[in-house]
This record gives structure tokens, sequence and C-alpha cells, in this order.
């Protein structure tokens, strides 16, 4: 049973929140930058009646374990020649940054050659470009860890985990939602 505030309102639990895995993209971390942009393309999630895209993909292996993240910034840049980034990861928010001092200008010598460019750079794995789960969740968590999950980690996606297995997730935005009918704005 969940806790309830002050005002009677049922404190939600990241299983009430959350999407069910089901209904939410995810992909082998063996596909390709081309198949993970493929699912990006193809994929909405409807929640409530209201269609949005992810930002964000689970990575899974083979023994359906959830290995990491890939967000839509991180296959763009993996798409990049690689002189052009840096790999390193100073900040969560900083992914491949472009290396300086290189002139970007040198990017207008790949303008003909731009399609093999981009095919061969697609074909590279989604584990080259993704990123560590910033943050996973039980599935009887209540609002208020997975918004401390949230505010801590710096995470967009919070995995809601039972028993080992991933269940779903939660979003900023499910937060948000929630939040607001709290707050009865």
């Amino acid at each position: 049973m969940s806790k309830t505030q002050d005002s009677d309102q049922p404190m939600r639990t990241a299983r009430d929140l959350m999407i069910p895995l089901d209904a939410y993209p995810i992909i082998r971390e063996n596909a390709t930058l081309a198949e993970a942009i493929a699912t990006f393309v193809g994929a909405a999630i409807n929640r409530k009646g209201k269609l949005s895209l992810p930002r964000i993909l689970l990575v899974f292996d083979e023994a359906q374990a959830l290995v990491g993240v890939v967000r839509r910034r991180h296959i763009i840049c993996g798409l990049l020649p690689g002189f052009l980034t840096r790999q390193e990861e100073p900040h969560a928010e900083a992914h491949f940054d472009i290396v300086p001092p290189v002139d970007l200008d040198l990017a207008d010598l790949f303008r003909d050659e731009e399609h093999k460019v981009l095919s061969a750079n697609a074909q590279a794995p989604v584990a080259t470009v993704m990123h560590d789960i910033g943050a996973v969740v039980e599935a009887d968590d209540d609002l208020m860890e997975l918004i401390k999950q949230t505010a801590q980690t710096h995470s967009h996606i919070l995995p809601v985990m039972e028993n080992g297995q991933v269940l779903g997730v939660v979003r900023t935005v499910e937060l948000l939602s929630q939040i607001h009918r709290i707050l009865k704005l």
C-alpha cells in the first residue's frame, strides 16, 4: 500500500509512474548505430493518449541484462569522423566534445564523402557510444526517492527494478506530471 501525504493523495511509487519495459524502446549493445537510429525514428511512447518521442534507449546485453543507455546525441556524435571528437567524459552533459583546436571547416573536406562516412560510421556498435546508467530505482520506491535519485545523479531516466529485473522506466516528464498533480497546479 502506498503512503499518503497530508492532502490524502496517495504517494505514487515507481511502479505506478513507470512506462512498462514492453512499451519503451530498447536496443542490444551489439546493434549498430544505424539500427539505433531506426529504433529512435520508429519509436513513440503513448502515455494516457499523449505521444512523446524517447530521448534515451535502454541498452541490454545478450543475457538480457541492462548495461547502459544511449541518447540521440550519442548516436549523432558517434557518426562524426573520429578526429573531430574527444571520447573522454568530464561531465555527464559534456559527451563527445568537439576537440579543440580542430578547425571545424575541415569537415568541409567530407562534404562529397558524407554518405560514405555516415554509412561507415553507422555500422559501429551501440556499445561504442553508450553510457553508464546514472541510477536505478526499485519498483516500490516513492516519489521523493525518485526525485532524489534524479537530482543527485542528473539522470533523465530511471530504470525501475524488481528482483534484479527491469520492469520499466520513469522519465523526468512522469515525475513532473505527478508533482503537478500533487501541487494541483
